[in-house]
């Protein structure tokens, strides 16, 4: 960033020459009358030198010297109005503290400047203005010189107007010179020497200066709506990313709920063949057990079978018996031969085990006489 200048010029109308001029100088530097582009709520104009009645004043340096106001020469040169001050950004750099601060310290040094350059008895007023963009400081010289006159007898000091002590040949360059290195210390350098011209107008300095401001303030703005933007962008990027973010855990969670969920169905597949191979395992027994339980039952038929045949060929013995028991019923105990009733205990027993197998009537066994037979 290029350094702020240091800015010293003349009015563009020239030099004051009548006290019509003063008085419209005093209406603008007093702010008798309002600007139409002043700063709302502006500080009124601060008097570093004079009363703030400019006409009074430089008529108090004229007196000082000698000079009576109201004899002057006609058309000549009364003072020389000049407009001190520097770029916009020297001034609105830094923090408001920091701004304050450089603007007390820069507004001495112009007081500095001026008694320094021009002494104490030429400067008759300085204005300092903070109604308008950037702080400027309006200063008026009273051209006073030590007239020399060789006709004269006497020795006294006398006076007069000498315009060329402000605006002579090569005082506006070194004016030019003496004015940035006295402002060197904050930073403020001389512009271009050598411009082909003697100074700019004060009007004209005052609405490309403000015109700058402006630019430089639009210029600010949209900076500062491209900041705005850029930084709205990055919290909507923000967002998103977070979002994203986001999203990216609920997929991560719902990919671990669907890989934890597929590991419980394998799990309740394994279980599953492990369960369908019990149960198969189980039937393989049941149709084992079945198979024995089949066989057992084919035996048990086969031996029922065998016994119901070998029951129906014990059917004539039965019959044999009941009909031996029956006939000795009729026989006398004593006449029985130990023979006979052995045989007739015999079929006693062969009657029991018709009876408890079904196969024999429902009538009680037949009664003998012989003492097996009873027992």
């Amino acid at each position: 960033m290029a350094q702020p200048f240091a800015i010293i010029t003349f009015r563009d109308t020239g030099p004051i020459k009548t006290w019509s001029d003063m008085r419209g100088a005093q209406v603008h530097n007093a702010r008798t009358k309002p600007i139409e582009h002043a700063v709302p709520g502006a500080p009124a104009p601060e008097h570093l030198i004079g009363t703030g009645d400019l006409v009074a004043d430089v008529k108090a340096r004229l007196r000082g010297a000698k000079l009576d106001p109201d004899r002057l020469r006609k058309n000549g040169v009364i003072a020389y109005e000049a407009v001190m001050t520097a770029s916009p950004a020297f001034f609105s750099a830094g923090t408001a503290e920091e701004q304050d601060r450089r603007l007390r310290e820069w507004k001495q040094a112009q007081v500095d400047f001026a008694i320094e350059r021009w002494g104490h008895y030429r400067v008759a007023s300085m204005v300092l203005h903070l109604d308008e963009k950037t702080p400027h400081i309006h200063i008026v010289i009273v051209p006073l010189d030590v007239k020399s006159d060789r006709r004269r007898t006497d020795r006294s000091v006398r006076w007069g107007l000498n315009g060329r002590t402000i605006s002579g040949p090569g005082q506006f360059d070194r004016l030019q010179d003496d004015y940035a290195m006295a402002m060197s210390p904050f930073g403020l350098v001389r512009g271009v020497a050598g411009g082909g011209r003697k100074h700019e107008p004060m009007a004209r300095f005052m609405d490309r200066t403000t015109k700058a401001k402006e630019a430089a303030e639009a210029a600010e703005r949209a900076a500062q709506l491209q900041r705005s933007a850029m930084v709205a962008r990055e919290q909507q990027l923000l967002e998103q990313v977070a979002s994203t973010e986001k999203e990216k855990k609920a997929v991560d969670a719902e990919r671990e709920h669907l890989r934890q969920a597929m590991a419980n169905i394998e799990a309740d597949r394994a279980r599953l063949v492990d369960e369908e191979a019990i149960l198969r395992a189980g039937r393989e027994a049941v149709a084992r057990d079945r198979a024995t339980i089949d066989a057992e039952r084919a035996v048990v038929r086969k031996e029922k079978v065998t016994a119901d045949a070998i029951m129906a060929g014990l059917a004539d013995t039965l019959r044999a018996a009941d009909q031996f028991m029956q006939a000795m019923r009729h026989v006398p105990p004593h006449a029985v031969h130990p023979a006979a009733d052995s045989a007739a205990h015999a079929a006693s027993q062969l009657h029991r085990a018709a009876v408890a197998r079904g196969m024999a009537g429902s009538y009680a066994p037949p009664g003998t006489h012989s003492t097996s037979l009873q027992r």
